[in-house]
């Protein structure tokens, strides 16, 4: 019985982790598009991806972190992980903005 709880709270962990992960990334979205429409530069942008959408990346680093010491990784290792993880997000998002200023291209969301 106590695999099977196991088993329920690491699904429901991971549910957590990608629904906090699709809000920092529709908040993303939503930044990326603003930021097109008024024109800014990729590095306009590379700097508000470090700041804008704080309550989502906030949330989204603690359901990281939450998940990994669930499996049993240690807190730090935890904390590194997390940190990795909103990187991708933004650097993802700033090497897609760029190119949608370099083809004038606009994200569907």
């Amino acid at each position: 019985m106590s695999f099977m709880l196991f088993v329920l709270a690491a699904a429901a962990s991971a549910t957590s982790v990608e629904g906090s992960r699709e809000a920092y990334n529709n908040c993303m979205l939503d930044l990326t598009l603003t930021m097109l429409k008024a024109k800014k530069s990729p590095d306009d942008f590379a700097a508000a991806a470090k700041t804008e959408c704080e309550a989502e990346r906030v949330a989204f680093h603690a359901a990281v972190v939450k998940d990994e010491r669930a499996m049993g990784s240690a807190a730090t290792a935890a904390q590194e992980f997390a940190d990795e993880e909103v990187i991708a997000v933004q650097e993802d998002f700033t090497a897609g903005y760029a190119d949608h200023v370099e083809y004038g291209t606009v994200p569907v969301k």
